[in-house]
């Protein structure tokens, strides 16, 4: 017996490699569309069975490893696809952070509660904080006197409704 996966261009196959006339295929298919198969040749004829000289549980365990192959290539291309999004993120992270970091202005973002979620490295010693991770969690009542605090407070929770 000897085996040719093709998967768009390219193959592989057993080797040594030969075709006969006694084959079998199972397609594969990623995400709806065939882009390949599994051909399985005999290297002598057999008895006519259930399917030219195979039987019915090769069939079977055929069209089960195309199915398993085809799951698995959908799975890679999906973690392909993470890695590619994931590596776009931190380069963009690293574009939000530079920027955060270097930009003289006070930058800052806060939750529905107006609490501080991140603020940019300015508005940290603008504060008199080492570092602007302190001020993640407080609100501007912990900055500002309570009337300032107060019209901010009622002014963003305005916004958010």
């Amino acid at each position: 017996m000897r085996v040719k996966i093709r998967v768009d261009e390219d193959e592989y196959i057993s080797e040594p490699f030969e075709e006969s006339p006694w084959k079998q295929s199972a397609e594969l298919v990623v995400h709806g569309k065939a882009c390949g198969s599994i051909d399985v040749y005999l290297l002598e004829e057999r008895p006519g069975l259930h399917e030219g000289p195979f039987l019915t549980e090769e069939r079977e365990l055929f069209d089960g490893i195309a199915h398993s192959l085809s799951q698995a290539m959908e799975h890679y291309e999906a973690e392909e696809e993470i890695r590619i999004s994931q590596e776009a993120i931190s380069k963009e992270r690293y574009l939000l952070n530079s920027l955060l970091d270097n930009i003289p202005d006070h930058i800052y973002f806060k939750d529905a509660e107006s609490k501080f979620i991140r603020i940019n490295r300015a508005l940290s010693n603008w504060f008199g904080l080492s570092d602007s991770e302190q001020a993640v969690g407080k609100m501007d009542f912990d900055f500002f006197t309570e009337e300032y605090a107060r019209q901010e407070y009622e002014g963003e929770q305005e916004l958010i409704r």
